[in-house]
């Protein structure tokens, strides 16, 4: 049942002896030369016409304009359209794939290993060099075992866990192993690794009249969706939400059978029940729903903990991880092969929907501002026209005395009675966040990706191209793989992102309301009660409830006695405070509280398994010597 995962060692590492121990290795494909010795597995692997050795972790889509590129027979597997574009474009060849992929080559020729991850980082990249080696795989622990020793911690991910401020694609919870960012390619060749180059981002470009229009977005949504329908039996996960159910339905409209559909619903808790917008949905195509109850299990669970963190590997800030397996498990037991995840719709359609208010704040347009405040809030269904006017004015006024007036006035509605009140970094050791500069390193971080680009497009390739984007598809391919499952995420299609990043930003929030390119793409085909939904349902309750269950009293321990390993990274003080806070039911945790404390928990739990697995560090290992191309 499990899909298997990318390998690839070579040099000292490559020992069929030392890793017969590693079950996904003992069928890999060995070659030995002069110069090197190479050990690859993966779910796909073949040699090409030049001779080149692929291995790779594949889930391609439009396999037959690629094959039509490529001159290739249209019925050509995915690894080889992989070979023939690596014997043809040789470096380049990630611009001839569309999809998920995660590529590993040995070219004897070159005497080189090349490494190519996909645009958006779906497919997971882990990898450890020095000059003994190069271990690579879809996994830490594969690298570890393939290497032989355990490196030490890494501090500053561990901080970055902690606080959830992500600044950096290549750190893991180990300080020698590297991830590889999405858009990325690497050389390895006699002990030297090259430093990953880019081979794709997200540019700016014109789009033309039609491809603004409402039915190219719809048309390139439909055929990304019918792309990841194919390959076997297919099912959607549906939310009530505007993003699933846009999938859902278009998936219905290609199918000639009922859609079968998964369904998350909360009879004990009505508040966060999404019925009303399941059962609108589900009336209006032709579907085969499965509800399921998402109100019961905690991940805290030890049956579950330990598969949760035997799956990850490290540390998870992952919320949803018992829904989500709660939803992919019913699938796969119902034998489909395929689940398409409206997961990136926030980011794709709708990640820059703000920033043209900030533009117009900016610009002094004030009347257009307001204007478009008003439709905002009216939308939803709020009243904080005023408020949020008050705020721009106050940043961005020109007029110095009103400018002034603006800021009394904010201060006023929004001054906090508690001047000390907790951040995202409340929870990490004080000495580690002033030590590691981690508040400046944060806001540095946030600007840096497409800092010459236009403000809108930067803001909106930012929310695509940041680091939560690859860690959230790495957790996923993790927590999915050990079931067979393919999950597919349309919206993160190549073709319908540059249709998003690249319309004016005006038209994002048009009339005033958020992802309003899928909204207007969506008409006549959506329910007006889904397609208009203006609310979003806060789970935070659930996962107080969930957090509350605490079967083995680790959250209640926080309260009077944290364990000692935990102290290094931190703020004792503020754990304690939150596992307080959770457990007073006649004052409900709010949502940092929550988070904070879930993070600390799986980082306690994740030291103690390192504990136990913990071997002294293997000695005589070389730095990596890195050569600049």
């Amino acid at each position: 049942m499990n899909r298997p995962a990318l390998h690839c060692a070579i040099g000292g590492f490559a020992d069929p002896a030392k890793l017969a121990a590693v079950p996904e290795l003992r069928n890999a494909v060995v070659e030995a030369s002069a110069r090197s010795s190479v050990l690859m597995s993966g779910p796909q692997t073949t040699r090409s016409a030049t001779g080149a050795l692929v291995a790779a972790d594949l889930d391609l889509t439009h396999l037959r304009d690629t094959a039509r590129r490529l001159a290739m027979p249209p019925n050509s597997s995915a690894i080889e359209l992989v070979a023939a574009a690596y014997d043809r474009f040789d470096d380049e060849l990630g611009h001839v794939l569309e999809g998920a992929f995660a590529i590993a080559i040995w070219d004897p020729k070159r005497a080189t290993v090349v490494v190519v991850r996909d645009r958006f980082g779906l497919k997971p990249v882990v990898y450890r060099a020095n000059a003994r080696g190069l271990a690579l795989a879809s996994d830490p622990e594969a690298v570890i075992a393939m290497t032989g020793d355990r490196p030490e911690h890494d501090v500053l991910w561990i901080t970055e866990h902690l606080s959830g401020q992500l600044t950096n694609q290549t750190r893991t919870a180990w300080k020698d192993i590297v991830r590889l960012p999405p858009g990325k390619l690497m050389h390895y060749r006699d002990g030297m690794l090259s430093p990953p180059r880019t081979w794709w981002s997200l540019e700016p470009r014109d789009l033309s009249a039609a491809e603004q229009s409402d039915e190219a977005l719809r048309d390139a949504l439909s055929d990304a969706t019918g792309e990841a329908m194919s390959g076997g039996s297919a099912a959607a996960m549906l939310s009530g939400g505007l993003d699933s159910s846009s999938l859902a339905i278009l998936a219905s409209r290609l199918s000639s059978e009922p859609f079968p559909t998964y369904s998350l619903r909360f009879p004990s808790a009505p508040e966060l029940d999404e019925g009303e917008y399941i059962d609108a949905f589900l009336e209006a195509g032709n579907f085969r729903p499965t509800m399921l109850n998402g109100g019961v299990g905690t991940a805290l669970d030890p049956t579950l903990s330990d598969l949760f963190l035997t799956n990850q590997q490290q540390p998870f800030p992952g919320f949803g991880m018992v829904t989500t397996h709660t939803i992919c498990s019913a699938a796969r037991a119902d034998g489909h092969a395929v689940l398409i995840d409206g997961h990136g719709g926030d980011e794709v359609i709708g990640g820059a929907s703000f920033s043209y208010l900030n533009e117009l704040a900016r610009s002094g347009e004030w009347a257009k501002l307001w204007t478009l405040l008003r439709k905002l809030h009216g939308f939803a269904g709020g009243r904080g026209a005023v408020a949020s006017f008050v705020m721009a004015y106050a940043r961005h006024g020109g007029n110095r005395s009103a400018a002034k007036l603006a800021g009394r006035l904010q201060r006023r509605l929004f001054s906090s009675s508690d001047p000390a009140q907790p951040d995202w970094f409340s929870i990490v050791a004080p000495e580690l966040v002033s030590r590691l500069d981690l508040r400046a390193r944060s806001e540095a971080a946030s600007t840096a990706l497409y800092s010459d680009m236009p403000f809108g497009f930067a803001t909106h390739a930012r929310a695509l191209a940041g680091d939560l984007t690859p860690s959230a598809f790495e957790l996923l391919d993790r927590a999915t793989r050990p079931l067979g499952l393919q999950l597919r995420f349309p919206f993160y299609d190549r073709r319908v992102v540059e249709l998003c990043v690249n319309r004016s930003d005006a038209d994002k929030i048009k009339n005033g309301q958020p992802r309003a390119l899928m909204r207007d793409a969506m008409k006549g085909i959506l329910p007006e009660h889904v397609r208009l939904r203006s609310t979003k349902v806060d789970f935070t309750a659930n996962n107080r409830r969930a957090m509350r269950e605490d079967p083995q009293g680790q959250l209640r321990q926080y309260i009077d006695n944290p364990p000692e390993r935990l102290e290094p990274y931190v703020n004792i003080a503020r754990l304690q405070e939150t596992a307080r806070a959770l457990f007073d039911t006649s004052a409900d945790a709010g949502g940092l509280e929550v988070m904070q404390l879930w993070r600390a928990a799986w980082l306690d739990m994740w030291l103690e398994r390192e504990e136990r697995a913990r071997q002294p560090i293997a000695s005589g290992i070389e730095p990596i010597r890195e050569v600049h191309a």
